[in-house]
């Protein structure tokens, strides 16, 4: 379930009699993980800081510890589910934090890794042997939780990034260090020597396409200078068009 239902099941629990009850009883404890509500926007599931996360959501958080008398209370199997969903879900963000440790430091998007499920099912099962991961598992993570980076809202997956995605930034990157007016053959041959990336011609054309970046001939038409290279948004594949200069619109609909 995605996040606001996940928020509003947990509180129909613990407004429930019985969980009150125990609670006050001392049957029941709540403990939580690394936790500070005020310092996210409700509606992420926490921040991630350059040492790690943390929660920003007590439901995200809670571990729910119950005595054994009355741990045969079937209300009991619904707490159990959600610890497992809890810590499944911290050591899963945990292990994509130190993945891509060096690009939440640097915040430069070509230090980010592609991660596919299996290499994180493999880092899981070696820090946590005794506990089952599949690639089903962490799809429903990455697209329900949302988390908060350098004060910006994103998406999970957006730590996930594919492989036109990481070729797509490099070859803006390219184009703004080195000469806007680079062909696709040019960029082919620079991310083969600057990046390892070695990959056709026609492939650089489609990743050039997906970042909403025109051809060199069209480019050539335009001071390619005017354009903020750095102002993007993301979409899907993760950054939308050139931003351009108020100095200098142009109107690129037929371009693209």
């Amino acid at each position: 379930m995605n996040m606001v239902k996940y928020h509003r099941f947990v509180s129909t629990i613990e407004a429930t009699e019985w969980f009150r009850d125990q609670v006050q009883k001392g049957n029941l404890k709540l403990t939580y993980y690394p936790h500070k509500k005020s310092l996210c926007r409700p509606q992420s599931a926490g921040i991630i800081r350059e040492n790690g996360f943390l929660f920003s959501c007590e439901h995200f958080a809670v571990t729910y510890k119950i005595s054994p008398e009355v741990a045969v209370d079937k209300n009991w199997h619904t707490l159990r589910h959600i610890n497992q969903r809890n810590s499944i879900t911290h050591k899963v963000l945990e292990i994509i934090i130190q993945l891509q440790q060096e690009y939440l430091v640097s915040q430069d998007q070509t230090t980010l890794q592609q991660l596919p499920y299996q290499q994180i099912i493999a880092e899981y099962k070696r820090l946590f042997p005794d506990s089952y991961m599949d690639s089903s598992v962490i799809s429903r993570i990455v697209k329900t939780i949302i988390l908060e980076v350098n004060g910006k809202t994103i998406l999970l997956k957006e730590l996930l990034p594919g492989k036109s995605y990481l070729i797509g930034v490099r070859i803006i990157k390219l184009l703004k260090a080195m000469d806007p007016l680079l062909t696709d053959e040019d960029l082919r041959i620079k991310l083969a020597n600057n990046y390892d990336f070695h990959v056709t011609r026609r492939y650089v054309s489609y990743c050039r396409n997906l970042m909403g970046i025109p051809e060199a001939r069209l480019r050539s038409k335009i001071d390619c200078h005017f354009f903020h290279w750095d102002s993007v948004d993301r979409n899907h594949f993760g950054l939308k068009h050139w931003v351009q200069s108020r100095k200098f619109q142009v109107s690129m609909s037929s371009a693209w």
